[in-house]
């Protein structure tokens, strides 16, 4: 018969076993407090289009509730291999010639990555948006080169934000003017973003 203490003995003595990261396991939370979360949960793509060279994604208006972004994203289309900056801008009180202030960009590198998916490049230092404010997320596209879906993108979401519409900012800086489609739950891109609370 087995004592309850040499099963205790025989457990302490065993050695550990280290898991592959593709495991169902318990992720460490992201540094600041809370696993990182895809804020777009669901998308039925548009139409192909590689017309303009400006940057596209989405306005938001976020919850009550603060969040910290901490990844920037773009979905990989079948022929994508260019690299795109990501950024999520402050829109504050600015019009719609100066969107506002970019508070920081990720470079997504399409050459690899998972095609039929957001790909995804994590913020230098995360990034802390207020609540029932307005941002823009959006990606730097050029003419002619990788193609994107356009405005008809449907994407569903978390709910910690609300997609407001679709957006365009002209040329490649991100204070350049922009325009929207007044839509929401539209998404050029489609750009995302990674967050926790």
């Amino acid at each position: 018969m087995i004592t309850r203490r040499r099963l205790i003995a025989s457990a302490l003595a065993a050695p550990a076993i280290i898991r592959p990261a593709s495991a169902n396991l318990l992720m460490m939370p992201a540094a600041g407090g809370g696993s990182s979360t895809n804020f777009i949960t669901g998308e039925t793509l548009g139409v192909l289009n590689n017309n303009v060279t400006d940057l596209l994604g989405f306005i938001m208006t976020t919850g009550a509730t603060p969040i910290t972004i901490t990844d920037l994203g773009r979905w990989k289309i079948s022929g994508n291999s260019l690299t795109h900056t990501i950024y999520i801008i402050d829109i504050g009180s600015a019009g719609m010639t100066n969107p506002g202030t970019s508070l920081g960009s990720a470079v997504v590198n399409l050459s690899g990555g998972t095609i039929g998916a957001f790909n995804y490049t994590t913020l230098g230092s995360p990034v802390t948006l207020a609540g029932s404010h307005q941002y823009l997320v959006v990606s730097s596209e050029t003419a002619s080169g990788d193609q994107w879906y356009d405005q008809t993108t449907v994407v569903t979401t978390t709910t910690v934000a609300s997609i407001t519409q679709s957006a365009i900012i002209s040329g490649s800086s991100p204070t350049g003017t922009w325009t929207t489609t007044s839509i929401a739950n539209t998404d050029y891109g489609p750009c995302d973003f990674k967050y926790h609370l």
